[in-house]
């Protein structure tokens, strides 16, 4: 309600023209038709926030190192590790 009070008070000031009751209908009219897309807004800005955050958690997952699991001593390894300083490690605990 404020903003429509405060567009049909400015209009006068601005537009150097009366207001009609016909003006101030048809801009009750497009108010009432931007109300839903600016309350819909927020939630749609949310949602892209948080599918973009999404989809990067995602892609990090995805294209991350794949561990495999190692039969000796049945505990996981990276593909890129490299076994002969996994032993040196073992040796020294």
């Amino acid at each position: 309600m404020l903003l429509y009070q405060q567009a049909f008070t400015i209009y006068p000031y601005t537009s150097g023209q009366a207001l009609t009751p016909g003006i101030a209908f048809a801009s009750l009219s497009l108010f009432s038709q931007l109300n839903v897309p600016l309350f819909s807004l927020p939630l749609s800005i949310t949602t892209t926030v948080n599918t973009l955050v999404s989809f990067r958690r995602l892609s990090s997952f995805l294209t991350a190192t794949e561990i495999q699991m190692d039969d000796e001593n049945a505990d996981w390894k990276l593909e890129d590790e490299d076994k002969d300083d996994r032993d040196y490690i073992d040796d020294k605990v």
